[in-house]
């Protein structure tokens, strides 16, 4: 993780601010009385937290040949600073619409992805794996397609009539 701090010093206990989770009071080390001048013996720290949450941590369809389909994956800045998050992922059946993005904090992205199946692959099961990564945080979503076979467009039935049920000899 990357963390950030600004140091200020006073004559009154040490302060560890993190603003986005806990802050916390240390207090200071007693030290030997000094002969004068101005001096400070407290440090206040604040880091700025880097964070983020995937809502749809798995997208699972169902195509036919030569069908497309759209689906979204929301992500939010739960930290402290500004992210810059890089999507990838290596399905050739896929296209996200954004391989980088950025989130202040607290703010809320919906990244969609079409997932489609060209007219020659054939039927079966594909799982694959987005990731989304910012500079020390990595998350996937894990993606399911499964391609179903076309159904015939023309259903023969045939039937045999009585008198040809029989052959003669001959």
């Amino acid at each position: 993780k990357t963390v950030r701090f600004n140091m200020t010093f006073s004559e009154r206990d040490v302060v560890v601010n993190f603003p986005t989770t806990t802050t916390t009071t240390i207090p200071p080390t007693p030290s030997a009385p000094s002969g004068g001048g101005g001096g400070s013996s407290g440090v206040s720290v604040s880091a700025l937290v880097e964070n983020f949450t995937v809502e749809d941590d798995i997208i699972s369809v169902v195509l036919m040949p030569g069908q497309e389909e759209t689906d979204y994956v929301t992500i939010k800045n739960t930290g402290s600073k500004k992210l810059y998050i890089f999507i990838d992922s290596g399905m050739r059946n896929l296209f996200i619409e954004e391989s980088k993005i950025s989130l202040m904090p607290g703010e809320t992205k919906r990244l969609g992805i079409k997932i489609f199946a060209p007219s020659t692959q054939k039927p079966g099961i594909y799982p694959g794996r987005i990731s989304l990564s910012s500079d020390s945080i990595r998350r996937y979503v894990d993606v399911i397609i499964e391609l179903k076979e076309r159904a015939p467009l023309f259903d023969v039935s045939v039937s045999v009539l009585p008198e040809s049920k029989y052959i003669e000899p001959g």
